[in-house]
């Protein structure tokens, strides 16, 4: 599994932007009536992020995104802040990232 890198800053995250996916499937019936069934006991969740990079932090961000990521496309562990303490979690983006200059 890629690790991110030592050295980078920790993702932010931006605003409000817990989004938990639906944890049930529901199906209508016929009759008017609907039956739930669980689809997850580990619930994946989409989280908007952001980072703050010094210029050389940045080539390192955008070179371990393209070299150990394929551009994003693989897995990989981080480390974040939650109120339990430092956690790591496995993610992937979802989208490519973005930058501000």
């Amino acid at each position: 599994m890629v690790r991110y890198p030592d050295g980078l800053p920790y993702p932010l995250k931006d605003g409000n932007s817990h989004e938990p996916v639906q944890t049930f499937v529901r199906s209508e019936l016929t009759t008017g009536r609907a039956i739930q069934r669980r689809k997850y006991s580990g619930v994946p969740e989409y989280v908007n992020v952001y980072w703050q990079f010094s210029d050389s932090e940045a080539q390192l961000f955008m070179s371990w995104f393209r070299d150990e990521l394929d551009d994003g496309a693989s897995w990989f562990k981080f480390p974040t802040r939650t109120p339990s303490g430092t956690m790591e979690y496995i993610a992937r983006f979802t989208q490519m990232y973005t930058s501000t200059l």
